[in-house]
Parts: C-alpha cells; structure tokens; sequence
C-alpha cells in the first residue's frame, strides 16, 4: 500500500493531464489563429497606404471605388423602356367544351 501508481503523479492523473494539455492546445491554435488574421489585416492596411502615397506622389488621381448593389433592399424588377411596351386590346376566348365517354 506504500507504493504510488505509476499513472499517479503528483496528484494528476494522465486523463487529467491529458484533458490540460488538450485545452492548451486549443487555446494556443486560437492564438495563432487571431494572430494571423491581425497580420493579414496589418499587411492590408500597409499595403493601402503605400498604394495611396505612391499615387499621391507621383501625381495620378486616386479613383473613389463605391461599393455596394444599386437599389439594395428593393425587391423592385428592372423598368423596361418604351419602346418595348406593346399596348393591345385583349378579348376573351370562349372555351369549348369536350364530351368523354
């Protein structure tokens, strides 16, 4: 009864263990991934900035680009234009009636 497990140490069993070490692992991939996405939005925001000085200073004009759809939210269909609406007298068909046997 003296002896300690071997799976015992320091009051941590290897499931436990385990379970910490998976957290951390978890926890560190998040990290990374945050990391990442901050350096692809850093590297962005340098690369607008050099764009913008360099056609700042070589005198080009910087071309405003608007996004977006026109008339958003709308769930109107396109006008057709005049020339394609055909104004026609419409009449009703008789219909005939069919006998079965």
């Amino acid at each position: 009864m003296l002896t300690m497990r071997r799976e015992r140490i320091n009051g941590f069993s290897n499931g436990m263990t385990a379970a910490v070490l998976t957290c951390l692992r978890v926890v560190l991939a998040a990290l990374a991934g945050l990391v990442l996405m901050l350096s692809a939005l850093l590297f962005g925001v340098v690369l607008g900035a050099i764009l913008l000085a360099w056609k700042l200073l070589s005198g080009r004009r910087v071309r405003v680009v608007h996004f977006g759809w026109r008339g958003a939210g709308t769930m109107s269909r396109p006008r057709a234009r005049q020339s394609d609406v055909i104004d026609v007298e419409a009449r009703e068909v008789a219909t005939r009636e069919t006998h079965t046997l």
